[in-house]
């Protein structure tokens, strides 16, 4: 006998006009994050909400805090920057529960987060984010686990890694032990160059990629910090920015493909897009019988 089993996957940005109301499912979804992600790279939830609160129309990026759904049950969150001027969206984190840490299961969110983005009618040319190469940390196993992941749920979702010198910034001045060697990924870049150049990125456009990162943690921490502290802040990262720039010997850097071993393959599952309102969006993913 045919059967039927329907599952809801919904997004819901949270703003400064909906954190009343929804501000159950945003401490739910805040205590996700902070339970796993690793500590060593997590901010602090009161800067997020902060952020959140007070909406900076001065800043170099909007914020945007998505809460995951499964099913009507919260279940994750995902925040990231939009940079205006540059038309380029950094992902600052993704958070999902560990029993549904599947490639299958983030991937209808990830299309959901760009669909929303898409109809905000904000233009997109690069989605960015850093992804940890090793974690020293106390935890180091599940950390290192969590990064794992975080690798291949990128192949998955199209992200390709630029084969280039990174480092993770620190989280403030008093967390040096937040900075890591890391990888810039990136999506959408490959489908604005030309086809004999599809695999490689100049010199000069990484590094361009790396001050957007950079200045996005500058703006972030001025909201933070005294005048003194965001000027030696600063000058952390021009020297981390000068380090990178020294280790690319060439005019063009390769963007790789990486694959994983434990890549999970989500076509076995159907999906197909129902309708999306205002801060939401919804998905149903049905099983193909074989």
């Amino acid at each position: 006998m045919p059967y039927s089993l329907e599952t809801k996957f919904k997004i819901t940005r949270i703003t400064k006009n909906n954190i009343n109301e929804l501000f159950a499912d945003y401490e739910i979804a805040l205590k996700i994050y902070e339970d796993y992600t690793p500590r060593i790279i997590r901010i602090h939830t009161n800067e997020i909400t902060s952020w959140i609160h007070k909406s900076y129309k001065d800043s170099f990026f909007d914020l945007f805090v998505f809460i995951l759904y499964l099913n009507d049950t919260v279940v994750g969150l995902v925040m990231l920057n939009y940079i205006t001027q540059h038309k380029v969206v950094v992902i600052k984190y993704i958070t999902l529960l560990d029993s549904l840490k599947s490639n299958s299961m983030f991937f209808p969110y990830m299309g959901m987060i760009r669909s929303y983005i898409s109809k905000q009618e904000l233009d997109v040319n690069s989605y960015l984010i850093e992804v940890i190469d090793n974690i020293k940390d106390l935890n180091k196993k599940q950390a290192n686990r969590e990064m794992a992941f975080f690798k291949r749920l990128m192949h998955t979702t199209g992200f390709k890694r630029i084969d280039a010198e990174y480092i993770l910034p620190p989280l403030g001045l008093n967390r040096p032990e937040s900075s890591a060697i890391a990888s810039v990924y990136i999506l959408n870049y490959l489908q604005n160059k030309h086809k004999e150049n599809s695999n490689k990125v100049y010199k000069y456009e990484y590094l361009n990629m790396v001050k957007i990162i950079h200045n996005c943690y500058i703006k972030w921490y001025q909201k933070f910090l005294n005048s003194n502290d965001i000027i030696k802040y600063s000058a952390i990262l021009v020297d981390m920015y000068e380090k990178i720039q020294n280790e690319i010997k060439n005019n063009q850097i390769d963007i790789e493909d990486v694959y994983y071993d434990e890549y999970i393959d989500y076509l076995n599952v159907h999906i197909h897009s129902d309708s999306a309102v205002d801060t939401s969006g919804y998905f149903y993913c049905k099983p193909i019988n074989k």
